[in-house]
């Protein structure tokens, strides 16, 4: 979505570096935006963060909603 997590998959984008997004299925989710170059969508929050966790090489902590890590 906009916001952070625009901004840092814009910045690997940028860079011509691969951008990845994990979304979330959810009723009124917006879906993930457009410099995502790999993505990959979760039913459960709890999935979605363990592949945060999993596959992240560090990470950035900010204000934000629930989606926001």
């Amino acid at each position: 979505g906009p916001g952070a997590m625009e901004a840092a998959n814009r910045g690997a984008w940028e860079a011509q570096g691969t951008s990845v997004g994990l979304g979330i299925e959810l009723p009124f989710e917006q879906g993930l935006n457009k410099y995502v170059d790999i993505a990959v969508n979760f039913r459960y929050f709890f999935v979605r963060k363990i592949m945060f966790v999993k596959y992240a090489r560090g990470f950035v902590v900010l204000p934000g909603g629930f989606g926001t890590l």
